[in-house]
């Protein structure tokens, strides 16, 4: 897709995730520790006491565990002084439009 936009003289923007092996012009993306920090900090500042039910995104998916991982990193404190209980945490199954682009 990218040859073909620019051989038709598109500019392509590759956002979050780069095209490897192409000539993309401008890659853009974000910084999920930051996120995952700033989400788990939004939950502890508006509810710092109570069940909680963790659900990432997809196993397969390296940015899903970053954002996990950063939101424990946030999280585990109130885990640890019982202020938080974790009900549940997992990761969602891989879905079929994830699974045609992984093959």
């Amino acid at each position: 897709m990218v040859t073909a936009a620019k051989a038709a003289n598109i500019k392509v923007i590759s956002y979050d995730r780069l095209v490897l092996n192409s000539d993309v012009d401008l890659y853009v993306s974000f910084d999920r520790l930051e996120i995952g920090r700033m989400q788990a900090q939004y939950l502890v500042e508006h509810a710092p006491k109570g069940n909680y039910v963790l659900i990432a995104g997809s196993p397969n998916d390296e940015g899903a565990k970053a954002l996990h991982g950063a939101q424990m990193s946030v999280l585990q404190p109130y885990i640890a002084r019982g202020d938080i209980k974790v009900l549940a945490d997992a990761y969602t199954k891989i879905g079929a439009l994830e699974a045609t682009f992984l093959r």
